[in-house]
């Protein structure tokens, strides 16, 4: 299977959430300014995880393309990754390259922007939406 594949892609992006989410379950609870080395080299690994996840969302201009007709987890995996980078850099902000994990994140932003005017117009463009809407009372 080729490797720059939507299919590819999509799973290697699954693999580095599921990491991202198992590690914050494990650390569900700790106490993040007291956190012993092990732990928080696993916080760490999640960063690099949600880092990953990002990084194929934002890369593939064939991810970003089916995005438009991706059910709502897509976009919540890609949204709770970023998330995590913000929260990562900001209990780590003299450990942690803040410039990358911003631009990162404003580039998530502007993505998941584009993405819902799109499914937006989409919706609106299904002749079964017309139809509900002009049924519905005025206001």
């Amino acid at each position: 299977m080729d490797e720059d594949s939507l299919l590819v892609k999509i799973l290697a992006g699954e693999l580095h959430y599921a990491k991202l989410w198992l590690v914050c379950v494990a650390l569900r609870g700790v106490s993040w300014d007291k956190m012993p080395f092990e732990q928080r080299e696993l916080a760490f690994q999640a960063k690099d995880a949600a880092s990953n996840c990002l990084s194929i969302f934002l890369c593939s201009q064939d991810y970003r393309a089916a995005l438009r007709y991706a059910v709502h987890d897509s976009l919540v995996t890609a949204a709770f990754s970023g998330l995590f980078l913000l929260k990562m850099a900001n209990l780590f902000p003299g450990e942690l390259d803040l410039a990358s994990i911003t631009n990162q994140v404003e580039q998530l932003a502007q993505l998941l922007s584009d993405v819902a005017a799109e499914r937006h117009v989409i919706f609106h463009s299904l002749p079964s939406t017309r139809v509900f809407y002009s049924s519905l009372p005025p206001l």
